[in-house]
C-alpha cells in the first residue's frame, strides 16, 4: 500500500507542473494601446518583464500598449500614493508590455524583474531608486537634494544628463554598474559588494565601503 502511494504521487505532480505552465496566457499578437485613469502618486512600483517611458510634465498619464487579450491581467493601482505597474506571472505577452508614463512629481521608483526603463529629465526634492533583477534605468539631467539608489542582482543605472544632487547615497550588490559622471554632488557615500563598477562626481566628501572585485570611477577633488 505504502509503495502504490508513493508512486501515485510521483505521477501526479509532474502532472499538476504541467498543467500550470499551460494555464498561462499567450498574447494573441493583435498589439493596442489603452488609456489608464492615474493620479494622486509620487512613487512608481514596476516589476514583471516590462518596458516603461517615464516623463516628468504637468498633468499625470499612464497608456499602455500590450495584446489585447491581456489587458485585464496587466495591474495598474494607485495605493497610498504609489502607483503599481506590471504584468501578471501567468501571462506570456508576444512582445514586452510598454507603459509611457507622465508623472508631475516622482520621490520613488522600485523597478524589479526583467524591466528596462527610459526616463527623461527629472526635478525633485529627494529621488529614491531601488532596482533588482536583470533591469536597466536610463535618465537624463536629474536636479534634487538627495538621491539615494540600491542596485541589486544584475542591474545598471545610467545617469546620462548633466545634473546636481547635494548628496547621493550608493548601495550595490551582485554585479551591477552605477554610472553617473555628469551628476554633480557635494557628498557621495558608496557601499558595494560583489562585483560592481560605479563612476560618480564629488566635489567636497566621499566615503568607501567596498568588498568584492569591483571598481570605482570619480570626477572631483573630494
Amino acid at each position: 500500500m505504502s509503495t502504490k502511494f508513493h508512486i501515485s504521487l510521483f505521477i501526479v505532480l509532474p502532472l499538476l507542473l504541467n498543467s500550470c505552465g499551460i494555464m498561462k496566457i499567450r498574447g494573441s499578437g493583435n498589439v493596442l494601446t489603452e488609456t489608464r485613469d492615474v493620479k494622486d502618486f509620487d512613487r512608481v512600483v514596476i516589476t514583471g518583464t516590462n518596458e516603461l517611458i517615464l516623463t516628468q510634465g504637468l498633468d499625470e498619464s499612464l497608456t499602455v500598449t500590450a495584446d489585447d487579450n491581456l489587458m485585464d491581467h496587466i495591474e495598474s493601482e494607485v495605493k497610498n500614493g504609489t502607483l503599481y505597474i506590471g504584468n501578471m506571472e501567468e501571462i506570456s505577452p508576444s512582445q514586452p508590455i510598454q507603459f509611457k508614463l507622465t508623472v508631475k512629481e516622482i520621490t520613488g521608483l522600485h523597478i524589479g524583474g526583467i524591466v528596462n526603463v527610459e526616463a527623461g529629465d527629472i526635478v525633485t526634492e529627494r529621488l529614491d531608486i531601488d532596482v533588482s533583477g536583470i533591469s536597466t534605468l536610463s535618465m537624463g539631467k536629474l536636479e534634487t537634494e538627495t538621491l539615494a539608489a540600491n542596485l541589486s542582482g544584475s542591474t545598471k543605472i545610467e545617469l546620462t544628463g548633466q545634473g546636481k544632487a547635494v548628496t547621493q547615497a550608493i548601495v550595490l550588490s551582485g554585479s551591477n554598474t552605477y554610472s553617473a559622471p555628469g551628476l554633480r554632488s557635494q557628498k557621495v557615500d558608496i557601499s558595494a559588494s560583489g562585483s560592481n563598477d560605479v563612476t560618480v562626481w564629488s566635489t567636497d566628501f566621499m566615503n568607501i565601503e567596498m568588498s568584492g572585485n569591483g571598481k570605482i570611477y570619480y570626477y572631483g577633488s573630494p
